[in-house]
């Protein structure tokens, strides 16, 4: 059963229940109807409702005659999807029916949801055609929900966007997976890493490439994609908690700035252009404790080609004081 609210029409929405099987008969020659709404959970993949037909015609002898009862069920949801079935006695055959009892088996009629909570009707009706002696019916048992849990796999989590191919493996050259699918499959709000640090500096850096050597540039795109990959198996494996993800994904940035080219292959224009970039960040326990991983086996030869940098000539004053802040952060990483 699912939670479901039945429309009364003097009252409105009524609070929510489960929903109970139901019977709708004939009363007499014609059409009979019925419906039933309610709003889904969020994460329902699926509504089904079991039902079955029942006539009084086939044991009374009718069968293949004019008397062609007829029943129909469908289900419809708010945002426009329609699943329906209309069938008569004859159409079905006398092999679908229990002679004896005019009922068929239970048939099961589906409609496929988007995981966001939505109004659904279902309606049936039944028909008593060319008299009013005996009666036809439908039997509801069961409406129920496919509900995607967090961990389920993507057949029955189709919402989930680490089910998404650019959340499953994010594209390069680009930054949408940290608002996309990190802070839509775990929301941490601006202070979480994938708000707050990871969309923050990966857009920053895309939109600062022009400061970088080629060797710089493709030195960015490749740890940007590298920090994403690195996140994709922690939120499929449905870890929540945003200060575990946090530590995760500084976790892992040391070995992404490695990956080649490496940090430690830039030229010093490309090192000053992340000092600015990064800017304050780079002075925080965050972004120490992460320099000290990054950089120990060659923080002494950048400082050696800074300090050059900084007595040559043709580098420029703004370059030249970036440079000087960036060999004072050098020292300090080496002291911390």
């Amino acid at each position: 059963m699912i939670n479901a609210s039945v429309y009364n029409s003097k009252q409105g929405y009524s609070s929510k229940f489960s929903v109970p099987g139901f019977t709708i008969t004939t009363a007499g020659e014609g059409l009979t109807s019925t419906f039933r709404q309610f709003m889904t959970d969020a994460n329902s993949t699926k509504i089904y409702v079991r039902y079955k037909f029942v006539t009084s015609e086939v044991p009374g002898g009718y069968f293949g005659s004019r008397y062609n009862d007829y029943y129909s069920v469908s289900i419809r949801s708010e945002s426009g999807q329609l699943e329906s079935i209309s069938q008569s006695m004859n159409a079905l055959g006398l092999g679908a029916f229990d002679y004896a009892s005019g009922a068929t088996d239970w048939f099961v009629l589906a409609l496929s949801l988007s995981g966001k909570p939505e109004l659904i009707r279902i309606d049936v009706g039944v028909a008593n055609v060319g008299d009013s002696a005996f009666q036809s019916s439908v039997v509801v048992d069961q409406i129920s929900a496919d509900k995607c849990e967090k961990c389920d796999d993507c057949v029955q989590c189709k919402s989930d966007p680490m089910c998404e191919n650019t959340c499953n493996n994010p594209p390069i050259k680009s930054c949408n997976f940290y608002t996309n699918c990190m802070e839509k499959k775990v929301s941490c709000g601006s202070d979480g890493y994938a708000i707050g640090y990871g969309s923050k500096f990966c857009n920053k850096f895309a939109h600062n490439l022009a400061t970088f050597t080629s060797s710089g540039v493709t030195w960015v795109y490749t740890t940007m994609n590298c920090l994403q990959k690195a996140l994709v198996s922690p939120l499929k494996n449905c870890e929540d908690n945003c200060q575990v993800l946090r530590q995760i994904a500084f976790d892992s940035h040391p070995s992404c700035y490695n990956l080649a080219p490496g940090v430690c292959s830039l030229h010093f224009s490309d090192l000053a252009a992340i000092f600015s970039i990064v800017g304050n960040d780079l002075f925080t326990l965050e972004g120490l404790t992460q320099a000290t991983k990054t950089i120990p086996g060659c923080s002494s030869r950048l400082a050696t080609d800074i300090s050059s940098a900084i007595g040559n000539a043709a580098v420029s004053i703004g370059e030249k004081i970036r440079l000087k802040i960036l060999l004072a952060w050098l020292k300090l990483t080496s002291n911390f």
